[in-house]
């Protein structure tokens, strides 16, 4: 898309005097009679039957359209090309629940539980559309690993690193993995939000703080990992 820019704008105040100049010039159209100062004024209108004494109409106004076009052109008028205004839908932030107890290492899944984990959350981030994402972990409380960021190559780098063995303390509790990740949800300002909860287990607590979120307007999905045998 093209728009009519002015590079000297300030030319543009010659406009108002011009104006004012043209004005006068269409007060002042009837000349001067040269027997005035000599007739007596009485006598003076029947000398002036028959004859026209205004100027004529049509030059005043090609003066003023030249002057316009002048004063236009020494604004320096010039056509840029003003780059289009993207509109992009507005896609729910996502918070990653990932679960980082010691039983992720569980070998019931090749090559293990955690490892898969991260396979399918960066398969994940590549087919999502571009969105603000988060990262959180949990043990027996959540922790924020990565805020919300649109940089998904950023956190799929950040989920390669992710394994129990960071953890300062062990155990498994879902349910403090949700409620963390909905505060993140709400410190975002999100309206409406999604959470994915990647585990091989969940406490009692989690389905009812999963429903809690739901009617807040967030949505909990999870993805599930290991095997019965596991």
């Amino acid at each position: 898309m093209e728009q009519l820019l002015f590079t000297r704008p300030f030319w543009f105040l010659a406009l108002p005097p011009m104006a004012v100049m043209l004005w006068i010039l269409l007060k002042n159209r009837r000349t001067a009679s040269p027997w005035q100062g000599v007739v007596d004024a009485h006598l003076l209108a029947h000398l002036l039957i028959g004859q026209s004494h205004r100027r004529p109409l049509l030059p005043i106004l090609l003066l003023g359209l030249f002057w316009s076009l002048l004063i236009t052109a020494l604004a320096g008028p010039v056509w840029q090309r003003v780059p289009a205004v993207e509109f992009r839908l507005q896609v729910p932030p996502l918070v990653i629940v990932l679960d980082l107890s010691r039983s992720m290492n569980t070998r019931d899944v090749t090559p293990s539980r955690i490892t898969l984990a991260r396979a399918k959350l960066g398969l994940l981030l590549e087919r999502l559309p571009q969105r603000a994402v988060a990262l959180t972990v949990y043990t027996l409380r959540g922790h924020s690993v990565m805020p919300f960021t649109e940089d998904r190559r950023l956190v799929q780098q950040t989920l390669e690193s992710l394994a129990p063995e960071l953890m300062p303390v062990q155990g498994s509790l879902a349910s403090a993995g949700l409620a963390f990740a909905g505060d993140q949800l709400r410190a975002f300002a999100a309206i409406t939000g999604e959470l994915l909860l990647v585990t091989d287990t969940a406490d009692a607590a989690a389905p009812g703080i999963a429903r809690q979120l739901a009617e807040a307007g967030f949505r909990v999905s999870v993805f599930a990992i290991g095997t019965s045998d596991g």
